[in-house]
């Protein structure tokens, strides 16, 4: 039996911004039929058991996707070890990442610099307007967008390094 593939999104409070690239994400590799894929969330600094952010569930709706059930929950030791591909919403989530794990170095990454889109990271829109919201899931959905096409070559040669 192959092993998933495990992609994790990160932000601060895992209420906004890694939520909704999780949803985006999940409706993504399910419209692509690539199989073999989980995908989550955390927050470098999140509450554990918080609902997404009303504003991130309604853009998340207007996307494709959902966040119907979502709960926030931390970045842990054992989330960083068991992801195969890590992506922050900016550099400073990356470099919290790795002063607590050095070890993930190869695997971290700010969602921008992975997909090479030119971005410096994805704002925070919280407690802004909904369109702040749907800004911010807009370009998530062209990160993405940009990503998933490798996704299947990164999953191909996992078991090959």
């Amino acid at each position: 039996m192959k092993k998933r593939y495990y992609v994790l999104f990160v932000c601060s409070g895992n209420t906004c911004r890694s939520p909704l690239a999780e949803a985006l994400m999940k409706s993504k590799i399910m419209e692509k039929r690539i199989g073999n894929v989980s995908v989550s969330s955390a927050g470098v600094s999140a509450v554990r058991g918080l609902r997404a952010a009303e504003n991130s569930r309604t853009v998340a709706r207007e996307l494709g996707a959902s966040l119907a059930g979502f709960r926030s929950s931390p970045v842990t030791a054992r989330r960083v070890a068991l992801a195969d591909l890590i992506l922050t919403m900016e550099d400073k989530h990356r470099s919290s990442i790795l002063e607590r794990w050095p070890g993930a170095e190869g695997k971290v990454h700010v969602i921008t610099e992975f997909s090479g889109s030119g971005r410096r990271g994805i704002s925070d829109p919280v407690g802004g307007p909904l369109d702040a919201y749907r800004e911010c899931g807009l370009a998530l959905q062209d990160e993405i967008n940009k990503i998933v096409p490798g996704l299947k070559k990164l999953i191909s040669t996992r078991g090959k390094k």
